[in-house]
């Protein structure tokens, strides 16, 4: 179902409501006619009967027969008018012909005067010009809203009588001629009068028709699109289950979401979006049928409903497959805006109707539900909603509630795993993040950093884990002496970075009491860095000037490159463990381990290699080349306590041997 077309999409609303009111005009006229024959017939015979004595028949005959075919013309006029006129956009050949018919009534009426006249009989006289003036004033009232119309007939009718009049030399006439003279005036006046209120009448009628139309326009379609809004979306998904249940008919409910919409928005404005919105809007209309329904809930989400496919399960799968597959490649194709070629995809949940849900919410939620697993497989794809899906759902809820009280009341615990160097000197910690749950104990990261970032709690678990951080690096600070000090490794999320606030919190920590340049490295992933290129490195060398030092985390799995190497402030690359674990056995995990060293040292970056389990993986990294390394080798995650037990143990045993090889 697509929304109700614009009779005439290149008028302006002005335009557009002065043919309206000619619309008003001509049904108003038009609506008068029945009477109007009524009483010009009627009259029209009395007349003739009241002059059959003074005037020749063939007089009579002839002028009714004139006005009883000027009448059926007129009454063809009103058929015609009442059967064509929804399918007219311009009005105004109605309105012409409205007129048209107003003059020609009243010429009949004119010529009258003109050949009805009784020379003899006043009496017939003032009978003839009785009938003319009401016919006059009945005209003036039915033909009113058209003054055109009002004044043909007018003039029409009562010009002829005023000749008559004029050309008898008795003073009675003369008076007669005076008083008919004043009376064309008054009703010139009245006429006029009575027209510019009317007017104002319609007026203000199309403008409220305009109002409410605009009201009814905003409660069901999408002013961007031109799309089914959710309302009238789920006036038409009630209807349709309820039918589908019915008849046995499978429908399908597609929630399609554009991939990575934000990021048009961020490079090309949010004009720029909105045009993307309307041209993916006309591709997708261009391939509905017409009992279809597109609707854009918000933002860059699209609802597609496609009622009764077929009664198969089977055909339905296929028929979906097909739909599914023409839309994506219909929104993937390249587009032209503002001079730019832009090329997006979509991500698309599918519900059955009425399998998957018996109600439009059940429906819409269970359609979400599959888009999101889309996304989650790697988007540009569709997703068709399984029940198991429903259950993922609940129970990420309930990890978001969980989680949120947890931040909220101290839950959350840091350890710390080393990264030590060719010598197994400590140079580095690397914060990680535990949930201590009262029921559950310890969980690892694997199980609540997804929910942080899909509910966006990520940000607030960032900011309490770098404050926990510090205050954790001024513990060590007065633990150990300031040369055997390690610097702390902290990972920061793409969600910190979209938001220019994490300057914010840095910019604190830089001035707080004890802190010192290179105490705090801040690890980021290639696919964080390269999400929005520019801005992340601005933030980067702003954080660079308060005494922040980066590393690229998880190096190797993402856009691994010079191009943006080179003009990344960074100090340090971490190599993947995906790479390291199968070092010993695949050999292009080694030329690729090789390659990121030699890439490294080319740079002037270091390298430290995670995930390194055993000491043949060590001696292998050693003899590539790489410098630091982290790893359940060197040590697991432990709290700080913990942390704090060995650095002091590895000072006094460095005071130890330092003493011995003195003695």
């Amino acid at each position: 179902m697509h929304p109700p077309a614009n009779t005439d999409e290149t008028l302006n609303p002005r335009d557009e409501d002065t043919l309206r009111v000619r619309r008003e005009q001509a049904r108003a006229v038009y609506d008068a006619l029945p009477l109007t024959f009524f009483v010009n017939t009627t009259m029209g015979a009395a007349l003739a009967i009241a002059l059959k004595d003074e005037v020749a028949p063939h007089r009579l005959l002839a002028w009714l027969g004139l006005l009883v075919l000027v009448q059926l013309l007129r009454w063809w006029s009103l058929r015609a008018f009442r059967s064509l006129q929804h399918n007219c956009a311009d009005f105004r050949s109605w309105v012409r012909l409205a007129v048209g018919g107003a003059a020609a009534s009243g010429i009949i009426w004119g010529l009258a005067s003109l050949f009805l006249w009784s020379e003899s009989d006043l009496g017939r006289q003032a009978v003839l010009m009785v009938m003319v003036a009401g016919m006059v004033a009945g005209a003036i009232t039915t033909l009113a809203p058209i003054l055109a119309a009002a004044l043909s007939f007018l003039y029409c009718a009562l010009v002829p009588l005023i000749w008559r009049l004029a050309v008898i030399h008795t003073a009675g006439d003369g008076q007669l001629l005076f008083m008919t003279m004043l009376f064309l005036l008054m009703m010139t006046i009245t006429a006029r009068r009575s027209n510019r209120l009317l007017l104002a009448s319609l007026r203000t009628q199309v403008s409220k028709e305009r109002a409410d139309e605009k009201i009814r326009y905003q409660a069901n379609y999408d002013e961007l699109t031109g799309l089914a809004n959710r309302r009238h979306l789920v006036k038409q998904l009630k209807r349709e289950l309820s039918r589908s249940q019915r008849h046995h008919w499978i429908g399908a409910l597609l929630f399609l979401d554009i991939d990575n919409f934000k990021d048009v928005n961020d490079s090309l404005g949010h004009a720029a979006g909105d045009q993307l919105l309307k041209d993916i809007a006309s591709r997708i209309t261009a391939r509905l049928r017409a009992e279809d329904t597109a609707c854009r809930l918000g933002g860059d989400e699209f609802v597609l409903l496609f009622p009764e496919l077929t009664k198969d399960k089977d055909e339905a799968l296929f028929e979906v497959d097909r739909i599914a597959k023409q839309l994506m490649e219909a929104i993937s194709s390249r587009l032209m805006i503002n001079g730019h070629e832009i090329q997006v995809t979509a991500s698309v949940g599918i519900a059955f109707m009425p399998a998957d849900g018996r109600t439009p919410e059940d429906l819409l939620k269970h359609a979400d539900t599959a888009m999101y697993r889309a996304k989650e497989n790697g988007r540009a794809g569709y997703q068709i909603f399984v029940p198991e899906m429903q259950r993922a759902i609940r129970l990420r809820l309930y990890l978001e509630k969980e989680l949120r009280h947890a931040i909220a009341n101290d839950q959350m615990r840091l350890h710390y795993q080393p990264q030590v160097d060719l010598s197994g000197n400590i140079r580095s910690l690397e914060a990680l993040v535990r949930w201590e749950h009262p029921d559950k104990g310890l969980i690892m990261p694997n199980d609540f950093i997804g929910v942080a970032e899909q509910t966006g709690l990520v940000v607030e678990l960032s900011r309490w884990v770098i404050m926990r951080a510090a205050r954790d690096m001024m513990t060590i600070k007065r633990s150990v002496p300031a040369d055997k000090c390690p610097s702390m490794a902290i990972n920061i999320s793409a969600n910190d970075f979209r938001r220019g606030a994490i300057l914010d919190l840095l910019g604190y920590l830089s001035g707080s009491a004890g802190f010192q340049k290179g105490d705090f490295r801040l690890e980021l992933t290639e696919h964080t860095v390269m999400e929005n290129y520019e801005a992340v490195i601005q933030i980067m060398r702003t954080a660079q000037e308060l005494g922040f030092s980066f590393a690229i985390d998880d190096f190797g799995t993402g856009y691994s490159s010079l191009a943006y190497l080179k003009r990344l402030p960074v100090d340090v690359l971490k190599i993947d463990r995906s790479f390291v674990k199968d070092l010993l056995d695949d050999v292009n995990d080694a030329v690729i381990v090789q390659t990121i060293i030699g890439m490294a040292g080319n740079l002037g970056l270091d390298t430290v290699a995670e995930g390194v389990e055993t000491a043949e993986i060590h001696e292998a990294l050693k003899e590539l080349g790489c410098q630091n390394f982290q790893g359940w080798y060197f040590g697991s995650p432990e709290p700080l306590d913990c942390i704090v037990r060995r650095l002091r143990s590895s000072q006094r045993t460095e005071a130890h041997t330092d003493s011995g090889a003195l003695a």
